[in-house]
């Protein structure tokens, strides 16, 4: 026995001679989408808001580590060092023709100068947290530098602290 497939029909699905759909499961089908879409939507927004928070955090962690890398890296080569003000810090170089080296902050920037340079360069640029975000503390007659710089962007802040020594006599 052959069953045609045309005559086959569903009776629970369709038991009424009706085709389409009614006003009311239009709406909540509608409903039911935009409930979706929204949903979905909203973690998107809050995955993003995340994501841009952890970006930040991470650049105003990096330019600080690199900051200090390079203030680290000016002590341990100088000779000596002086702290004209708590925020200036001046390396004395056993190199000749390189006398001196300057690491300041000025406003909210924190600034690098060599002797001999027209202008300081900028190591971190409007993140310093204001007058103690970069302070250097030198014992009498040690070599020893104790540096600590906060730095702040938006509602984040990062706070690196560390000792240096002058290694060259």
């Amino acid at each position: 026995m052959i069953f045609p497939l045309c005559n086959f029909h569903f009776p629970l699905l369709f038991s009424r001679n009706e085709k389409g759909l009614t006003l009311v499961e239009l709406m909540i089908a509608i409903i039911i989408g935009t409930l979706l879409a929204l949903t979905v939507g909203m973690i998107f927004l809050t995955t993003q808001s995340s994501w841009n928070e952890g970006w930040k955090k991470l650049n105003l962690q990096r330019d600080a580590s690199i900051a200090m890398y390079r203030m680290e890296r000016a002590i341990r080569a100088g000779k000596s060092v002086e702290r004209p003000e708590s925020w200036v810090l001046k390396v004395i170089d056993p190199d000749p023709t390189e006398p001196w080296k300057k690491f300041f902050r000025d406003g909210a920037d924190l600034k690098y100068e060599k002797e001999g340079w027209e202008a300081p360069e900028i190591i971190i640029n409007g993140k310093v947290n204001g007058e103690n975000g970069l302070t250097f503390t030198v014992a009498p007659g040690d070599k020893k530098v104790a540096i600590d710089l906060k730095l702040k962007e938006d509602n984040l802040s990062a706070n690196f602290v560390t000792t240096v020594k002058c290694r060259n006599p």
